[in-house]
């Protein structure tokens, strides 16, 4: 077993302030350095070294994963992403790499991701890969982890920007997931010349991603866009509620009059409900006996298997879809070679434009 000698220096530099070749000269027995800075280099030296060669001698590299557990047809895909991910290592190099998933459970309250964290933190993790939650214990459980052990912030990150500012500077954490912005423009993009004939968007967005990063994002890169293309338009946020059979009704009861008066043209959902405004249009169509396919088009982003009927009858226009399963991949990939090297570094996956059943990239 060897130490890394570049990745070693790195990480006391990071820790010291001094620059990498400083920390190369010390190590090598270089004059010119203060007694208490030799010292200090020398220990962080000792310290770093017995951590990687710790690391080395482990039989199996465990990788700590939290995520969500709804919607489960969603993060299914994450799992099988993390799966064949770690076969293939296994394949490729023989290395013996394992997850230690845990699933935060909804509400996503302090107790909640207190008890699947402490899990976590009993495991003895070399790595993790973590949906970032805007609460004391979670913010406790990573303020706690060692400097040198790598932390993916996975598909979302926190509301607040003071937090997510926090969370980031941490040297070995990144973000990987979507561009959510990128994500509005392609969803507004869908609609395309017809957004020059419109005048009227309903955006909705749930009740419990109100302040979500993603949902505001998503809003944010849809409106300049439509704007972009029509400056006249108009575009107001609502919110739904996430859950309940009188949601669709609630809503069709909304914009029932504003669909007959012609002063509603698209229904934008940015947060993965799109299927409760679908089945509020079919309400309105079928309480005023109007054919299947008028009235104002609607879009979103993901796609229940709820979505699917409102897709083929064409009350759904289209939908932007995460590629959370290359997510996964790439989670897994960057934490293992943040292990090798020592940098972290984030990546945007792209999504994908699904139309009419059809997929444009």
């Amino acid at each position: 077993m060897s130490i890394d000698k570049s990745m070693l220096s790195r990480q006391i530099a990071d820790r010291t302030g001094l620059s990498v070749s400083s920390v190369s000269k010390i190590l090598n027995g270089a004059s010119g350095y203060s007694v208490t800075t030799r010292q200090r280099v020398e220990a962080l030296a000792s310290e770093l070294a017995a951590g990687q060669l710790s690391s080395q001698n482990r039989d199996v590299l465990k990788i700590g994963v939290m995520i969500p557990e709804h919607p489960s047809y969603f993060w299914g895909e994450a799992i099988v992403g993390i799966r064949q991910t770690i076969r293939s290592i296994r394949a490729e190099c023989g290395r013996q790499v394992e997850t230690v998933l845990r699933f935060v459970h909804f509400p996503l309250d302090e107790q909640s991701v207190s008890v699947t964290l402490s899990f976590l933190q009993e495991q003895d993790c070399n790595a993790y890969i973590l949906y970032p939650i805007d609460n004391p214990a979670f913010l406790s459980f990573y303020d706690s982890l060692p400097a040198t052990v790598p932390v993916v912030l996975f598909n979302d990150l926190p509301s607040n920007a003071e937090l997510s500012c926090h969370l980031r500077a941490r040297r070995l954490t990144a973000y990987v997931g979507a561009d959510c912005y990128d994500e509005g423009i392609r969803a507004a993009r869908i609609l395309g010349a017809r957004l020059s004939r419109m005048q009227y968007i309903l955006a909705l967005i749930t009740e419990d991603s109100v302040s979500a990063t993603a949902a505001q994002k998503r809003i944010a890169g849809f409106t300049q866009t439509c704007r972009e293309i029509n400056p006249q338009i108009s575009i107001r946020t609502e919110t739904v509620a996430p859950h309940g059979t009188l949601t669709s009704a609630f809503l069709a009861a909304h914009i029932e009059p504003e669909i007959l008066q012609g002063r509603l043209d698209c229904l934008y959902v940015s947060s993965g409900v799109t299927h409760i405004a679908s089945a509020a249009i079919r309400k309105v169509q079928r309480r005023n006996c109007l054919p299947i396919g008028t009235g104002p088009p609607c879009l979103g982003h993901e796609c229940a298997p709820s979505d699917r009927p409102y897709l083929l009858d064409g009350t759904q226009c289209g939908y932007v879809k995460q590629d959370i399963y290359t997510q996964a991949h790439t989670a897994i990939r960057s934490v293992l070679e943040a292990l090798r090297t020592g940098q972290l570094t984030d990546t945007y996956v792209g999504s994908s434009v699904f139309i009419s059943g059809g997929i444009r990239n």
